[in-house]
């Protein structure tokens, strides 16, 4: 276990970084200053739809190219990430998917791995099938399985609890706790539903209009969080703490 995370080195530590859309009109400004993210941590961003978390993920993929995007690329061995719209080629089945992916990114996938997640998840017997034959939730957690298939050290979800059902999702978190606690993986994300921030984020960065404004530590360990009722996440202290900073918005 990564009791200890914190004192380790940063996976990634940036202290100030700017960008904005060229050629847009009055485009807001996206402002990044002092984020960290630990091995072994899991972060999600906060904030009204609109307000740059997209952006923030896309900047740390690389789908936006900017100097920050080069160096997380320099400094993370694989990086996934989960699109809030599936980038499943249609024109292939679930495990072509998989090979050619691994193929166009010269990093070799675990095929055996991937079919075990996809059980874990809940899908069966859908390795031949075409990405139109699957549901909205079953193409994130085909996504999801793909993206693990590669042992990332960082992984990026936008929104990819979507869709899936409260206890396929409860599975899914637990072995995402797993990966993080026995392996070390990071994971930056967003989430639609507070309660689904507030079961598994180590630490959650408040994002309003493009600036991260303030982090914040869950105090309760995760491993208690997973087992807990909707009624008591809600009543947590931080719940109340997320909701007083969505009427501030």
């Amino acid at each position: 276990m990564i009791s200890d995370r914190y004192s380790k080195s940063p996976l990634i530590e940036i202290s100030k970084s700017q960008f904005s859309y060229d050629g847009i009109a009055d485009a807001s400004e996206f402002i990044l200053r002092d984020f960290r993210i630990f091995p072994g941590e899991i972060i999600f961003l906060h904030g009204r739809s609109g307000c740059g978390k997209t952006t923030f993920l896309n900047l740390m993929s690389g789908v936006l190219r900017s100097n920050l995007s080069d160096s997380i690329r320099s400094s993370v061995r694989c990086l996934g990430y989960i699109m809030h719209d599936s980038t499943l080629l249609p024109w292939l089945s679930v495990t072509d998917n998989v090979v050619t992916e691994a193929a166009l990114r010269r990093h070799a996938a675990n095929v055996n791995e991937f079919e075990k997640l996809c059980l874990i998840c809940g899908l069966y017997k859908i390795k031949d099938l075409l990405p139109r034959q699957l549901s909205l939730g079953m193409r994130q957690r085909v996504e999801l399985c793909k993206a693990l298939s590669f042992n990332p050290d960082l992984l990026l979800l936008d929104e990819s609890f979507t869709g899936i059902d409260a206890i396929t999702k409860a599975k899914i978190m637990s072995e995402l706790h797993r990966r993080v606690e026995g392996d070390g993986l990071s994971i930056i994300a967003t989430a639609h539903q507070i309660v689904d921030v507030l079961r598994i984020a180590t630490r959650i960065y408040l994002v309003d209009n493009g600036i991260l404004c303030k982090s914040v530590a869950i105090k309760v360990p995760c491993s208690e969080r997973l087992a807990m009722s909707v009624q008591d996440l809600i009543a947590l202290p931080e719940a109340s703490m997320l909701l007083e900073f969505d009427s501030q918005c």
